[in-house]
């Protein structure tokens, strides 16, 4: 049986497994999915400082700045009604500012439907929104499930179902601290 392990320290450089998300589709750093031109402009970098454990962590920035609203790394898809467990540490630098809008979204989860080039992105809710996503918001934790009773068949289908928010509060975040998380997801 294969191991479905994934171990990522950050400590020699980006495995090819993860996709560097940034941006539209359409920026150009993103369409050349250079990591070295990503990590020069800043939005994802290895770094020696701050680090949870070993000599490296991944460090992500969204500038402020119009257009700008996405740097992430992505790994493939998953197989649905799978069991899998999510680990990972994440640090909010002390002078980290609120979107007061939104907030930011600092981990979340996609879903995909289809196979092969007919596979489309299914949004937690059909309205752009993941399934979960773990947010900052003031000074709080917040998770958020997004879920909608749609039978999907295309991607169309979505704009003919309602769908539901549900918004946990985890408690107020220190920054300048490392904070570990632990998510078991079955996906169904």
């Amino acid at each position: 049986a294969q191991n479905p392990s994934f171990f990522e320290g950050f400590e020699d450089s980006l495995s090819k497994q993860w996709h560097l998300g940034i941006n539209r589709d359409r920026d150009p750093l993103r369409q050349k999915g250079d990591a070295r031109a990503i990590a020069r402009a800043g939005l994802i970098q290895i770094v020696n400082q701050p680090v949870r454990a070993g000599a490296h962590a991944v460090r992500f920035e969204v500038p402020r700045r119009l257009g700008s609203f996405r740097s992430e790394l992505a790994l493939s898809a998953v197989p649905l009604f799978s069991d899998y467990w999510y680990g990972f540490s994440i640090f909010i630098p002390a002078d980290w500012i609120d979107d007061p809008q939104d907030g930011d979204i600092v981990a979340q989860w996609h879903g995909s439907f289809g196979e092969d080039k007919k596979q489309f992105k299914v949004e937690g809710d059909g309205k752009g929104r993941p399934p979960v996503a773990l947010s900052l918001h003031a000074d709080r934790w917040e998770v958020a499930i997004n879920s909608s009773a749609a039978v999907v068949t295309n991607a169309k289908d979505w704009e003919n179902y309602g769908s539901k928010r549900e918004k946990s509060d985890l408690g107020k975040f220190r920054k300048g601290v490392w904070t570990d998380w632990v998510f078991h997801m079955h996906w169904s």
